[in-house]
């Protein structure tokens, strides 16, 4: 396995533990039908489709990628991340978006977005349990 895959792993893994401190059930490597794996979904029975679509690109298929998010749209009106790097794949993703309609339905994250708000939910977590209880 390549530095890239470990990496993209880590990033998998955070969204994963998220789940367990919102709330939703999820999959990884999550297969509909015929389509594409999509990275990991959230989803809340008794709700079909997934309730939120996570992509993590960092290196190679960045419009497969985007197709597979939007095609999620398509079909469950799906909450939409798009997980990457800023740099060119950034301006590509946002022109791409732009340019399909879906400008306003994505939200493009860096992976540095991610780490912060995990740290962030890992350091307070005690306190939104004490106000949960």
């Amino acid at each position: 396995m390549d530095k890239e895959e470990i990496f993209h792993d880590e990033i998998v893994d955070m969204i994963f533990a998220l789940r367990e401190l919102i709330g939703y059930k999820l999959e990884r490597k999550w297969r509909y039908g015929n389509y594409d794996l999509i990275n990991i979904i959230w989803f809340k029975p008794p709700r079909t489709g997934p309730k939120f679509v996570f992509e993590v690109y960092l290196k190679e298929g960045l419009q497969a990628s985007l197709l597979r998010i939007m095609h999620a749209y398509e079909l469950w009106k799906s909450v939409l991340f798009l997980i990457l790097n800023r740099g060119t794949y950034w301006n590509i993703a946002k022109t791409f978006l732009k340019e399909h309609g879906f400008k306003d339905k994505v939200t493009l994250l860096r992976v540095k977005d991610i780490e912060e708000f995990c740290e962030f939910k890992r350091r307070f977590e005690w306190l939104e349990r004490k106000n949960l209880s």
